[in-house]
Formats: C-alpha cells, sequence, structure tokens
C-alpha cells in the first residue's frame, strides 16, 4: 500500500509517496497546492492520480484525455484536497486504500442509475 504525505516548507507545497517526491505531470501548474480549488490542486490531483494508476501519460495523451488519472482528477481536487487545512503546521496522509475507496465511490455516482 502507498502512502502519500504533504507538507509545507518554506512557503512551498511537497508532496512525497513512500519517502520519494511525488513526480510533477505539469499540465496545469508549475507547483503543488491544497487547500483551495485551483491549478497548483489540480496538478497535485492529476500527478497524485497518475501515480495511483501507474501511469506516466504523454503530452498527447494529455491533450486526449486518454489516460485513466484524467476523469477524476477534478472531482478528487474538490473533494480530497481543496478541504485539506492551509496551515503550515499541518501534514496530511492519504493511502492507496483510502484513493481506492474515494474512486469506488466516484465511480458508483458516474455510473448510469438503473430504476
Amino acid at each position: 500500500m502507498k502512502c502519500y504525505r504533504g507538507y509545507r516548507m518554506h512557503g512551498r507545497c511537497v508532496v512525497l509517496v513512500d519517502g520519494v517526491g511525488l513526480a510533477r505531470l505539469g499540465w496545469h501548474a508549475s507547483f503543488f497546492a491544497w487547500g483551495y480549488v485551483g491549478v497548483g490542486p489540480a496538478e497535485l490531483a492529476l500527478s497524485l492520480l497518475a501515480d495511483y494508476y501507474g501511469e506516466r501519460p504523454t503530452r498527447q495523451e494529455l491533450v486526449r484525455r486518454s489516460c485513466r488519472c484524467w476523469r477524476p482528477h477534478q472531482d478528487f481536487q474538490r473533494t480530497i484536497l481543496a478541504p485539506l487545512p492551509r496551515d503550515q503546521r499541518v501534514h496530511w496522509e492519504l493511502t492507496s486504500r483510502q484513493i481506492t475507496l474515494w474512486l469506488e465511490d466516484w465511480l458508483a455516482v458516474q455510473q448510469p442509475q438503473l430504476p
């Protein structure tokens, strides 16, 4: 099980995956952020979900939105990352199991409801 940890250091948002820096995709922004809805949190959501899925999408795949991480990333930003505190002293942790549970709920809502 992977563990994602985020904290702020010298005004910068740092995100680690099992102790190693999370690779940034660079689609929305050149930085990670959380605690609001915007380009920094969108970049974190996209990069985090790409890592979760084991993807390293190319620019072309992002343009075509053909990677698995694309569809849920904005909702993930709004429901998981935006509510996180922006306080310098607060660190957060998210496991791959928690992401799996969130994605299961998210997918259930995306499916057409049968009568």
